[in-house]
């Protein structure tokens, strides 16, 4: 079950976020990593390959990437999300959420989202609420470790019919329509990368897997209660 059958969710995330240098050497190179250490003579580098010293007279320059305060700080952006894929039987394709997202705290992103969609036998509304802390930050782009609460309420209308059981009966077509509420445990990773990073524009991509229980369990075609894979794709233009 993926945020299209949400319509409370918190996402909790735990990491450390990594930061590098870039060191330009006067051949045209560039080296990047982490600076372990440094004197008039050198730096010592701890790169991806293991740890390198170089010599001050082959650097061009050094680039700092920003902090989290600089490159996201108290960040406020209006957010779209599609939701297009998930192997649950019993959501609903094609749903946008549309919301806030506020990073109140280098540690601390909040994200709220809502949306409805009546879609053929589905009728489903979801507000979802987001907290994380980001797994990788830098200037472009931002990785999250999910994990939280989802809940959902769903209406859901079928038919069930009854085979003739004697000649001249037409049989018997039945309709019913069914609302039941979706609590779900999810978990996953999500990345939000910005078209360049200079502008306001962002987009986003979810995944992960769920736990989904419901006191509804004789549905016909819907996948009430078990594990499941979710995806979605997500815009966001920032304010500031």
């Amino acid at each position: 079950m993926q945020k299209i059958i949400l319509v409370f969710s918190i996402f909790c995330t735990v990491s450390l976020p990594a930061f590098g240098e870039e060191i330009y050497l006067k051949n045209g190179k560039v080296i990047s990593g982490i600076i372990l250490s440094s004197d008039t003579e050198s730096v010592n580098l701890k790169t991806d390959y293991g740890d390198t010293r170089i010599e001050r007279k082959d650097i061009s320059k050094i680039e700092y990437p920003k902090s989290v305060s600089t490159v996201k700080q108290k960040r406020l952006a209006l957010i779209a999300n599609l939701c297009p894929f998930t192997t649950d039987a019993s959501a609903t394709p094609f749903l946008w959420e549309a919301g806030i997202s506020f990073l109140v705290a280098p540690e601390c992103n909040i994200q709220i989202t809502g949306g409805h969609l009546y879609f053929g036998n589905n009728d489903r509304t979801s507000i979802c609420a987001i907290y994380g802390y980001p797994l990788r930050v830098n200037v472009e782009s931002t990785a999250y470790l999910n994990a939280g609460f989802a809940y959902s309420l769903n209406r859901y209308s079928y038919s069930t019919y009854q085979e003739p059981k004697f000649p001249g009966d037409n049989g018997i077509l039945t309709n019913y329509l069914a609302e039941y509420e979706q609590y779900s445990a999810l978990f996953g990773f999500a990345t939000e990368t910005f078209f360049n990073s200079d502008g306001h524009f962002a987009y986003e991509a979810k995944v992960g897997i769920t736990c989904t229980w419901s006191s509804e369990i004789n549905i016909p075609g819907r996948s009430i209660n078990g594990l499941s894979f979710y995806a979605d794709l997500g815009l966001s233009y920032y304010l500031f």
